[in-house]
């Protein structure tokens, strides 16, 4: 009976993680148009983020926002990806287990992001997996496997076929984002504003710099210009 009631809690538990996570992965559909963007947004920051610097609940989330977004894209089951997502996925039991799965996979799917931006084509790595084709009035794929790996590439790979075009680099930092805009430039207004300050401040130096140095040069000029006279005085020629 206390095996039965554990199990159940923990049934519990791992239900309502699941549940959670989904508005976690869509918190900004408002802001970017839609929960399909907003997953792209939630796995642009997930890409970037510190894992290093989480605590153990932290770690706890992070992982069932991936295993979401394996499973739907965080986007429901009655959705076009809940319908191709992963139905079949297996986890790790422990926590030092799922975190070292959660680590590579950031790494694996970074590296395939960068190369993207850098050459408008990125690879995932190959893994255990499959693309089955349903039938007609079906959604044109279903993932068919049981690893959070190559659940999590899929996944990333449909949504950024979809969205890639809207994926860029901040011009004033590091930040890869989900832009609005054709014209969007920045991640945030203080950026912008940050990146502008910058600038100008760089430029203003730059220009006194260069005022210093033509003030330097040209008193030297002058310097020369007045011992070659003296020198001509002094040896009685002239030019």
């Amino acid at each position: 009976m206390i095996v039965r009631d554990a199990a159940l809690e923990r049934f519990t538990r791992d239900t309502e993680n699941f549940q959670k996570a989904e508005s976690r992965i869509t918190a900004t559909t408002d802001i970017h148009g839609g929960p399909e963007p907003a997953a792209v947004a939630w796995l642009l920051k997930f890409l970037s983020a510190d894992l290093t610097t989480l605590n153990e609940w932290q770690k706890d989330e992070a992982f069932w926002n991936v295993f979401r977004f394996c499973f739907d894209g965080g986007q429901g089951w009655s959705t076009d990806f809940g319908r191709m997502g992963a139905l079949g996925l297996q986890y790790p039991e422990t926590a030092a287990e799922r975190t070292k799965v959660v680590g590579q996979i950031q790494r694996e799917a970074q590296a395939v992001l960068l190369e993207y931006l850098k050459t408008g084509v990125g690879t995932f790595p190959k893994g255990e997996g499959a693309m089955v084709v349903l039938a007609r009035g079906n959604p044109t794929l279903r993932y068919s496997g049981t690893g959070l790996y190559s659940a999590f590439y899929w996944m990333a790979a449909q949504l950024l076929s979809r969205y890639g075009h809207r994926v860029k680099r901040c011009e004033g930092c590091p930040t890869i984002m989900l832009t609005g805009r054709k014209d969007q430039r920045f991640h945030s207004k203080t950026c912008q504003i940050g990146t502008f300050v910058r600038k100008t401040r760089a430029k203003e130096k730059a220009e006194r710099l260069a005022q210093v140095h033509r003030k330097k040069v040209k008193g030297k000029n002058r310097k020369t210009a007045r011992t070659i006279k003296k020198g001509e005085r002094a040896h009685g020629t002239k030019r």
